[in-house]
């Protein structure tokens, strides 16, 4: 588009150019160390010429289909390298887990006591995704533990209590039948639902 502009003679000046040219490698900073510009100066105006770089092309070819990554550890095992990167990406994950699914902040307490039980709590509750994570990947599950915990929430039990007509207290315990995806999940994790039950007490029985 800026090539264009300025063989159409739009754009003129040539401070004006290059600093769009800046910018745009500002903007492209990826793209630009493979790419050689060149603005030259004519009669009527000026033109712009830009080629992929020989060298920069021949790299890319060579680095096709590869993942690179750079380190300071020149006596590490390739291996050990590998692990640690991977080790980074699951750290990194697991604040952003504490923080937006676990609702580690903000953090509303003024005690230090119930602070520290806050992020107490939060770890813990990490520790039990990450344990399901885990269990369910081992007994070839997909699912990370942030998606099981949003198909595991919907699970509802409800429990209603309430008086017959002879005066006896009835407690009433359901709970949601599972979806196809929970009932999958839950069998790799070998949970089983508690059944519904129905609780009729006895009359207590008061003396005069």
């Amino acid at each position: 588009r800026l090539a264009k502009g300025i063989a159409q003679g739009r754009i003129k000046d040539p401070s004006k150019i290059e600093r769009r040219i800046g910018r745009l490698q500002e903007r492209y900073p990826g793209v630009s160390r493979w790419v050689h510009i060149q603005l030259q100066q004519q009669e009527g105006g000026a033109r712009l010429h830009w080629c992929v770089k020989a060298s920069s092309e021949e790299e890319a070819r060579q680095c096709e289909g590869l993942y690179l990554l750079r380190t300071n550890l020149l006596k590490a095992p390739t291996q050990e390298i590998w692990e640690n990167y991977i080790l980074l990406t699951r750290i990194e994950n697991t604040f952003r887990t504490l923080k937006h699914d676990l609702n580690l902040r903000p953090i509303f307490h003024q005690k230090e006591d119930r602070v520290e039980a806050h992020l107490f709590f939060s770890f813990l509750a990490y520790a039990l995704m990450w344990t399901l994570e885990r269990e369910h990947r081992a007994r070839g599950g997909q699912l990370s533990g942030r998606r099981l915990l949003e198909v595991l929430h919907e699970i509802k039990l409800g429990t209603i209590g309430m008086t017959t007509s002879q005066g006896q207290p009835l407690t009433l315990e359901r709970i949601s039948t599972p979806s196809r995806e929970q009932a999958e999940i839950l069998a790799t994790l070998h949970i089983a639902l508690p059944r519904p039950y129905t609780r009729l007490e006895p009359v207590s029985l008061t003396r005069a």
